[in-house]
């Protein structure tokens, strides 16, 4: 996920906008996933790599190349968005 700033505490309206929207998208994600009893977890994209790193018992550094070497073989873009949703995945499937 993106930032986790209150909305309130943004000045711009239309940026406030924006925020709100994006918590509107999490707080749905989460009520939705809790309904059907899907244990969930959040990662903001500012720490993401830091608490996977804790999550998967790997350093960083490793993590961030091994992601760009799963890039090599597909099709297609493989940029930050992707590479961020494989972390996910390895999350998901590291955690017990």
């Amino acid at each position: 996920m993106g930032s986790l700033i209150d909305p309130a505490a943004i000045h711009s309206p239309h940026i406030r906008a924006h925020a709100m929207e994006g918590q509107l998208f999490r707080t749905t994600l989460e009520d939705g996933l809790r309904a059907l009893d899907v244990r969930s977890t959040m990662l903001a994209e500012k720490t993401v790599f830091e608490k996977a790193s804790d999550v998967i018992h790997s350093g960083v550094p490793i993590l961030t190349r091994t992601l760009a070497d799963l890039g090599h073989g597909v099709a297609g873009p493989w940029r930050a968005d992707e590479k961020l949703a494989a972390l996910a995945a390895w999350v998901a499937v590291s955690q017990n």
